[in-house]
């Protein structure tokens, strides 16, 4: 009986630990949301439609930034640092 509740709790446990991993943070920050890489869907400038940049991606890792036309090419990197203090 006892190896069973073992075996249950050890269960339960590696289950909630797995949830956690994939779930991220409790209370992502701006930053955590962003990570991945982004595709552009489109671009304005001064109102005007941009279609050399669309296609291209934006993909950020840890606090870094990089612009390029595919995630997996050389690209431009860039540190980013979301500071919402001074935005306010």
């Amino acid at each position: 009986m006892a190896r069973a509740g073992l075996t249950t709790l050890l269960f339960v446990l590696t289950t909630m630990a797995w949830a956690a991993a994939k779930l991220g943070p409790a209370n992502p920050t701006d930053q955590d949301r962003l990570q991945g890489a982004w595709q552009i869907v489109s671009v304005s400038r001064g109102g005007e439609s941009d279609e050399l940049q669309v296609g291209g991606f934006i993909t950020f890792a840890g606090d870094t930034v990089v612009f390029g036309p595919n995630p997996a090419a050389v690209n431009t990197e860039h540190l980013n640092v979301i500071d919402l203090a001074a935005m306010s």
